[in-house]
């Protein structure tokens, strides 16, 4: 079973070196993706009926799909990409989870995504300047540039703390462990957004038995503070009030190095096209600010850059779904550890995308928290 579903799993995982970097390496990983999906849906439809969940995920995916048509300069080789890797990590989570297979899954994506933090943390040490470079100062190791590390490290607390706790009905010392080294190797590189991204988990970790765990931070509380920040950070750019910290403090200049022109160019594509939004299109088609990085640095406004009002509304009756489940499921470890893991992911999301497929993961595996529970 474990050999089965690790490598179903495997290619949804691909690091980033690989992803951005080097293309043939890529290219097998792509191949594993497409026959990982491939038999993820002969599986799941020679057992089971396309749950709400799913129907909604395939309606977004097709959503953008429509946008990238309706762009002349829309590209569907760019679509295809994350598409592949969204619906396969949704439908592969939700098989395993019906199939009472959640702890072995986890036990896989605890294992692997140990073994990347580890070799990443060899690629930083020994090759403090990058395995290559994408300009000056943009050092790409194993996991892709610094300020994506926690793409990786923030899913490895959730998922160790899960499977530690319902494997041993505790979180086992490895957890808190891994946990602070790689916090510490954020720290070290000062990736921003990742650094205090982890550092907020790891408190909240800490203090999970207290009022924090449910009380306080609920998703629904969790949540309303994510859309409040976006708005505060994004459309009336708050962040000006404190440009003395920003600048002086962390680093960083006034722009949140350039974040700020995407999202104007991200609002006036929004403007221009406001129902189906751009879709994904060619890359030379972008602005010189875009072309590094083919997102928006936020995750509302690349989901609105790309889907429009339509494809906002299907985002978020996706993010509705495991906000109500780890609501009503709130006095629950797994639950809580879920929430903490997602909330912290999405205030990282205010100066970055994280929707890769360790995202995902997290999101599916909240939606079925009830099952995740009742595994035990």
């Amino acid at each position: 079973m474990k050999n089965k579903y690790f490598w179903l799993l495997f290619p949804f995982l691909e690091p980033l070196l690989f992803k951005d970097y080097l293309e043939w390496v890529d290219l097998f990983f792509t191949c594993g993706k497409l026959i990982a999906l491939l038999i993820i849906i002969i599986e799941y439809f020679s057992r089971y009926k396309l749950s709400k969940y799913l129907l909604v995920v395939f309606l977004y995916e097709i959503w953008l799909l429509i946008a990238t048509i309706l762009n002349p300069d829309g590209s569907i080789v760019r679509y295809c990409g994350p598409t592949v890797s969204v619906i396969g990590v949704c439908m592969y989570i939700e098989l395993i989870i019906k199939k009472g297979l959640i702890v072995e899954v986890l036990h896989i994506l605890t294992n692997t995504l140990s073994v990347f933090c580890v070799i990443n943390a060899i690629t930083v040490f020994l090759y403090p300047q990058g395995l290559t470079n994408q300009g000056d100062e943009n050092y790409i190791y194993f996991l892709g540039l610094e300020n994506r590390f926690s793409f990786y490290y923030l899913p490895l607390v959730a998922f160790s703390g899960l499977y530690s706790y319902l494997k041993y009905g505790k979180v086992k010392l490895f957890v808190y462990i891994m946990s602070l080294f790689n916090m510490l190797i954020l720290i070290d590189k000062w990736a921003v957004g990742g650094m205090l991204g982890m550092i907020f988990m790891n408190m909240l970790l800490l203090f999970r038995k207290s009022l924090f765990s449910y009380k306080i931070f609920n998703s629904v509380v969790c949540f309303v503070i994510v859309i409040i920040a976006n708005i505060l950070l994004v459309f009336l750019r708050v962040q000006y009030l404190f440009e003395d910290f920003i600048v002086n403090d962390l680093g960083k200049d006034i722009t949140l190095t350039g974040r700020t022109l995407l999202w104007d160019y991200g609002l006036l594509s929004f403007l221009y096209r406001p129902i189906w939004g751009i879709g994904y299109q060619d890359l030379s088609s972008l602005p010189v600010e875009m072309l590094n990085v083919g997102h928006m640095h936020n995750l509302f406004m690349n989901v609105l850059f790309y889907g429009g009002l339509g494809g906002m509304v299907l985002f978020l009756i996706i993010q509705f779904n495991w906000v109500k489940s780890l609501m009503n499921y709130r006095r629950y470890f797994e639950a809580s550890i879920l929430n903490l893991c997602l909330f912290a992911a999405f205030i990282m999301s205010l100066g970055d995308t994280f929707d890769s497929a360790p995202y995902w993961i997290l999101v599916s595996m909240s939606v079925y928290i009830n099952r995740i529970v009742k595994n035990m």
